[in-house]
C-alpha cells in the first residue's frame, strides 16, 4: 500500500483524447523533477514482442568492461559547461550528425548507433564527411553479437579499428553497402511509410563486395578509426566528452511506456522492462528547470521529435549514463 501511494505522489498521469485524430493522449508528469512528456496510444506495436525484437542492445559483463579503458574528460579549467549544447550546430559541416536512420524490423540499433557515431567522429576529426556502413558492421562483425538479434557496444570500435568499415548508410545510399531493409512506420505520425513487418528480418549475409555500379573495390573503400573507450558514468564527464569529440553511443533500459512516446522529456513512468536500445546522445539542454539529453533514435524522422527524443539528464534515467562509448584521435 505504501509503494502504491509513493507512486501516486511522484508521478501524475493525465489522459485525454485528441479531437483531430481520436488518439488517446497521455501526459506523464514527474512531480519531483518537473519532467513532462506526452504519449499517444497507438496500434503500431501490435504486441510487446514486436517492440522487443527492435531492442538489440546487449550489455558486456563487468569482467569484459574492465578490459577496456574508461575515460573522464571533465573540463579541468574550472569553466562551467554550457546550459545547452547541440552537436548539429557545433559541427554544421558534418551532416551525418543530424541524419536519422531507420532500422526497420531488425534489432540493429547497436550497429546503427555505432556506425553513425563513427561517421560523426570521422568527420569531426578529419573534416571529411563520410557515412559508414551499418550493414557492414551488422553482418560481418561476429565478435559484436548476433546481427538482427542484437549486439554489444565497444566491440564495434574494435572491429572498426582492426578491420575497417566500408561506406554506405541508409536505404538509398551512394556508398558501397546500403541498408537492405525498407523504412517503415514506427508508431509515429501516420503516413509516409508502410507499417513495419511483424516478424524480424534475417541478418544480411556478410559480403566482401560493394553493390553493383559502385566505382570502388570493397578493400579500397575501407575506412579505419581509433579504438573506443567507455566514458565515465558521470553526467559532466559525458557532457565534456560530447563537447570535445562529438556524439556518443549509449544504451538504455526500455520499459513498456516508451512505446507511446511522442514528445517531451522522457522518464520511466510505468510498465515492465522490455529490453535495451542503442542510440546516439548528440547534445543536452533544459526545459524550464528540467535537464535533458538530446538523443537521436533509429526509427526514422517521423517518430518522436523529428526522429529524436529527450530524456531526463543527471539521474542515470533508465541507465542511460552507464554504458556510454566514444573514441578520439
Amino acid at each position: 500500500m505504501h509503494t502504491l501511494w509513493l507512486l501516486v505522489i511522484l508521478c501524475s498521469v493525465i489522459f485525454s483524447v485528441s479531437a483531430l485524430s481520436g488518439e488517446r493522449v497521455v501526459e506523464h508528469l514527474d512531480l519531483k523533477t518537473g519532467a513532462k512528456w506526452l504519449g499517444r496510444k497507438s496500434s503500431r506495436f501490435g504486441s510487446v514482442n514486436e517492440m522487443r525484437m527492435m531492442l538489440g542492445a546487449r550489455l558486456n559483463t563487468p569482467d569484459v568492461k574492465k578490459q577496456y579503458p574508461t575515460v573522464d574528460r571533465r573540463l579541468k579549467n574550472g569553466k562551467p559547461l554550457p546550459d545547452e549544447f547541440d552537436s548539429r550546430k557545433q559541427w554544421p559541416n558534418c551532416k551525418s550528425i543530424g541524419m536519422i536512420r531507420d532500422q526497420s524490423s531488425c534489432g540493429s540499433c547497436w550497429a546503427i548507433a555505432a556506425a553513425s557515431t563513427m561517421s560523426d567522429h570521422y568527420c569531426i576529426q578529419t573534416g571529411k564527411s563520410v557515412l559508414l556502413s551499418e550493414t557492414d558492421l551488422l553482418s560481418c562483425c561476429k565478435t559484436c553479437g548476433y546481427g538482427c538479434e542484437g549486439g554489444r557496444d565497444i566491440q564495434c570500435w574494435d572491429y572498426w579499428n582492426k578491420t575497417g568499415l566500408v561506406t554506405g548508410s541508409g536505404q538509398d545510399c551512394e556508398g558501397c553497402r546500403c541498408y537492405p531493409f525498407m523504412k517503415c512506420r514506427h508508431h509515429g505520425r501516420k503516413g509516409g511509410y508502410p507499417d513495419c513487418p511483424e516478424e524480424s528480418y534475417s541478418t544480411p549475409e556478410c559480403e566482401h563486395k560493394c553493390r553493383d555500379g559502385y566505382p570502388k573495390k570493397f578493400a579500397d573503400d575501407k575506412i579505419f578509426g581509433n579504438a573506443g573507450y567507455y566514458v565515465a558514468e558521470n553526467e559532466k564527464a559525458i557532457m565534456s566528452e560530447i563537447m570535445l569529440n562529438g556524439p556518443v553511443k549509449a544504451s538504455f533500459a526500455v520499459f513498456k511506456d516508451f512505446i507511446d512516446y511522442d514528445s517531451g522529456v522522457y522518464f520511466h513512468s510505468h510498465g515492465n522492462l522490455l529490453g535495451r536500445h542503442a542510440v546516439r546522445i548528440i547534445g543536452w539542454g533544459h526545459d524550464r528547470d528540467v535537464p535533458y539529453w538530446v538523443i537521436a533514435n533509429s526509427w526514422n524522422e517521423k517518430w518522436g521529435e523529428n526522429g529524436t527524443f529527450r530524456m531526463l539528464r543527471g539521474s542515470n534515467e533508465c541507465e542511460i549514463e552507464e554504458n556510454v562509448v566514444s573514441n578520439s584521435r
